[in-house]
């Protein structure tokens, strides 16, 4: 019998001679296209349509076979293996990826070159190119058969059996994501460890857990940074290369997914046109509030450790950074909690860096805040130290205590007492004090009873103050602040 066509049932030409290779099945070229159509438009049943065609076609008089009872019914089948933790956070960073890179091609359209846009479409291409690879790998994990997926892809059978064989999708998942280690095998990365038989831990919450404050879900330095994008009308691809930076991490910064360092910021700034100092506030509130370590400037890393300038900025950041982890509290609420021991325009002063606050003033601003006594003694002793002038001698090692010679310390400010000279003259703001004033005299008698008179329920603060004020006002050096402490000064 001679051979028909498959697709038009024409009987085929036969020469009489063996033939090498695959046998003929189309009598021309069209049949053959016409067949391949064919099978590509035809959607193959679903299986659960397979089983009810099989329940209609079973014959009614056939006796069906009793249900065995539940103790006696064979176990369920092993469900079908599934891929593992590290297979799927490959392809989640891969579809990431490929969704920033859309975003910063609707971002760049307006306004972006069209080489640009040409470039980062060839990006995404080649990253959904890797995505598809590691789905195909997936779904032969799975045990979907390759004319199934041939088909979904729009390919013949043996087309993607060839092209995605294992290597390829290892290469290209390696060039697309950072896996902690590569495996060798497609097998070895949907097949899971071996469990461990070991008794699972007991979850103990960390070290100041309970009372830690939420982190919060939103990002304050991302909205201004995607601003700053915005209004510089430059593409992401500029800004990356301006700010030593990939696109793809930019643009998670731009959405508030990751927190730059200072001095991506600073570059970031500066590319967009803008004042990098603008930044700093914003910068240091959000490191702050992920409960990053407190970050160091680059003045703390140069200079003397003994420069009154420099101790008085550490402990002014210091200060600030025990405000924002402590939730930023208003300076009413902060003198309520310490039951008005501060006043409310002192801790403003203070926590601006318009005034220097004294010892007394300073743990009491820690115990309401939750600060260390101990981390904040050393910077205020270094912030109180006068300057010492060069002398063409080595001097001698630094006392953390002034020394007999140094003039005396008013314990309410922290600012050192002049005494007059033998002549019995001073000045304050250019006019002569009584010679029969001794200004240090009161200041020792006023801080030998400041706790006394602090615990009098008669003496109102506002008298306090003004106390303290006119006292200030009649020493001789009148608002002298030790050399460098321009921080804590008024302006």
């Amino acid at each position: 019998m001679n051979p028909v066509c498959e697709h038009c049932g024409s009987p085929l030409p036969s020469t009489g001679e063996p033939k090498v290779g695959r046998p003929q099945k189309y009598c021309s070229t069209a049949c053959r296209q016409a067949a391949h159509r064919q099978r590509r438009n035809t959607t193959p049943p679903a299986p659960a349509d397979l089983q009810a065609a099989d329940t209609h076609c079973r014959p009614t008089d056939t006796p069906q076979e009793p249900a065995a009872p539940p103790a006696l019914r064979p176990p369920p089948p092993a469900r079908r293996p599934q891929a593992t933790g590290e297979a799927d956070e490959a392809l989640a960073e891969i579809t990431r990826d490929i969704q920033e890179e859309l975003r910063a091609l609707q971002r760049s359209l307006p306004t972006a070159d069209p080489t640009d846009l040409l470039r980062l479409a060839t990006r995404i291409r080649t990253q959904l190119d890797g995505l598809t690879a590691a789905l195909v790998g997936r779904a032969r994990h799975r045990r979907t058969t390759w004319n199934r997926i041939g088909h979904i892809l729009g390919i013949s059978e043996d087309t993607a059996r060839h092209r995605y064989t294992d290597h390829y999708i290892l290469r290209r998942l390696s060039e697309l994501t950072r896996m902690s280690s590569p495996p060798a095998t497609l097998k070895d990365l949907y097949t899971a460890p071996a469990p461990r038989h070991q008794p699972s831990p007991v979850p103990v919450p960390p070290l100041g857990s309970i009372h830690a404050r939420p982190r919060p879900a939103f990002n304050r330095l991302a909205p201004v940074l995607s601003m700053l994008a915005r209004t510089s009308q430059k593409p992401m691809k500029e800004l990356s290369e301006r700010t030593r930076c990939s696109a793809s991490y930019l643009s998670r910064i731009l959405n508030g997914e990751r927190i730059p360092t200072w001095e991506l910021t600073e570059r970031f700034a500066r590319a967009c046109g803008a004042d990098p100092a603008v930044l700093r506030s914003v910068w240091e509130t959000e490191r702050l509030r992920s409960n990053s370590p407190l970050l160091e400037t680059e003045d703390d890393d140069e200079g003397d450790d003994e420069d009154p300038h420099r101790a008085g900025a550490r402990l002014l950041r210091a200060l600030r950074t025990l405000h924002v982890r402590a939730g930023q509290p208003t300076a009413y609420d902060i003198a309520t909690a310490g039951k008005h021991q501060l006043t409310v325009t002192l801790i403003t002063a203070v926590l601006e860096g318009i005034r220097f606050p004294g010892w007394r003033d300073l743990v009491s601003l820690l115990n309401v805040l939750g600060g260390d006594i101990s981390y904040f003694q050393p910077l205020w002793e270094a912030a109180v130290r006068p300057a010492t002038p060069p002398t063409e001698t080595t001097p001698a090692a630094p006392s953390p205590h002034p020394e007999p010679s140094s003039p005396p310390q008013d314990p309410s400010c922290g600012h050192p007492i002049v005494s007059p000279d033998a002549s019995g003259s001073s000045s304050t703001r250019g006019q002569q004090a009584p010679p029969a004033f001794n200004s240090a005299g009161l200041c020792e008698v006023i801080s030998s009873y400041r706790e006394a008179l602090a615990d009098q329920a008669a003496l109102l603060e506002s008298q306090r103050e003004r106390l303290f004020h006119r006292i200030a006002q009649r020493r001789i050096s009148g608002n002298r602040i030790p050399r460098g402490l321009g921080v804590f000064a008024n302006p």
